[in-house]
Formats: C-alpha cells, sequence, structure tokens
C-alpha cells in the first residue's frame, strides 16, 4: 500500500518534528506536487493498450488521456503464444491535449500493442484517486517532499524582519542533504529495464535510453 498525500504530510511533519506551525498542510501539499513532478520527468509509468486494428486506418488515438509519450506499436503475434509481436513505424503526436499515432503504412487485420508512459498519481493530490507510487519509491518522494518544503522554508525566511540575518541559512544547509538523497533515489528508479527490445539483441534497457525513439527500418 503506497502512502497518500494525507500520509505524506504527516510523515514530513515527523521528520522536521513539526506540528504543523512551520510547515502547513498547503506547504507540504505544494511540496509533494513538485517533487511528484520530478519524479515522473525522471520515471514515469510504462502502460500499453491493445486496439483492434481498423483495415485501412492511419491514425489511432490512446484512451488514456495522461499519456506522456508513445514508446512504440507493435502489431500483435499471431501464433499459439502470441509473442511474435512486429514492430511498426509511426509518427505520435498530440491533438487537443490528447495522444494519437499515425502509422506510416495502414494495416488491413490483427491488434496493435501501443506502449506508452503516463505519470504516478498520489492519492488526495491534485484529484489523485490512487498511489502509484512503490513502497521504495514513497520514500525517494518523501526526501523530494522534504527537500522542497525546506527551499519553501528559507524563502520564506528572506525578507521576515529578524535579528538573525542568516536564519535561512540552516534550512538551505538542510535542502542540500534532502536534495542528495532524491537525486539518488531517482537515479535509481531510472535504472528499471524496459520490456521492449527493438535491436532485437534481448538486452534489457531504461526506457529513456538512446533507443527509446527506436523506429525500424
Amino acid at each position: 500500500m503506497t502512502q497518500t498525500l494525507t500520509q505524506l504530510i504527516s510523515q514530513v511533519q515527523a521528520m522536521f518534528i513539526d506540528d504543523g506551525t512551520r510547515f502547513t498542510v498547503d506547504t507540504i501539499t505544494a511540496a509533494v506536487r513538485q517533487a511528484l513532478k520530478d519524479f515522473n520527468a525522471a520515471a514515469p509509468v510504462r502502460a500499453a493498450e491493445t486496439q483492434a486494428v481498423v483495415s485501412g486506418q492511419y491514425e489511432y488515438e490512446l484512451t488514456d488521456m495522461t499519456t506522456i509519450q508513445v514508446l512504440d506499436v507493435l502489431l500483435e503475434g499471431t501464433d499459439v503464444t502470441q509473442e511474435n509481436h512486429i514492430p511498426l513505424q509511426f509518427t505520435p503526436f498530440f491533438e487537443d491535449g490528447r495522444a494519437w499515432i499515425r502509422l506510416v503504412r495502414p494495416l488491413g487485420i490483427g491488434n496493435l500493442i501501443i506502449r506508452y508512459l503516463i505519470p504516478h498519481t498520489v492519492n488526495g493530490l491534485d484529484a489523485g484517486v490512487e498511489s502509484t507510487l512503490a513502497d521504495l519509491w514513497d520514500v525517494v518522494l518523501l526526501d523530494g517532499a522534504c527537500y522542497y518544503a525546506c527551499v519553501m522554508r528559507a524563502a520564506s525566511r528572506i525578507e521576515v524582519v529578524n535579528l538573525n540575518a542568516n536564519v535561512k541559512d540552516p534550512w538551505q544547509h538542510i535542502a542540500e542533504i534532502y536534495k542528495i538523497a532524491f537525486d539518488t533515489g531517482l537515479a535509481l528508479a531510472t535504472q528499471q529495464p524496459a520490456v521492449r527490445v527493438p535491436d532485437k539483441t534481448w538486452q534489457p534497457r531504461t526506457w529513456n535510453d538512446e533507443w527509446h525513439n527506436f523506429q525500424p527500418e
């Protein structure tokens, strides 16, 4: 079970031994939003859907409105195990906020397997109804939320009239510590191998390596 926004808020406050005075719900919500944005930029969810081929049709719309990027399109295998999928040439594009693909050559029959990226969500954040991060990545997101919370706390002290002009400095130092932890976690998350291997060497790879825009000849 991954963490909801409410749980993340409580955990951030616990990390700073705070009762909500210095780190309010609104502040931490903004921090979680920023950290989730960074996580989705580094390691979004890989998803897939199957669509029936329409004879002679070039363009197909993905049903998931949250699609970030289309990775590849395959013609589903027709053998007993349905494993001999055929990579297809296509052009991805977005229109009216929706993701589409346009095949270079239309097909007559079969099923398309479309693989794409969508963002992770957190239950309670920006209308999210499901927390999709695994337990390990929850900790990474928590590090990111703490980092952004410290940055915002430091920023809030810059123009405050007080007897200590350097009151923001400790928060900046703490932010640096959480930033290192966050970046380390993001680097680990990006190392998850992808399914597709278009170069036929059957070597695992990450979604954003040198092959992620591969087009078969």
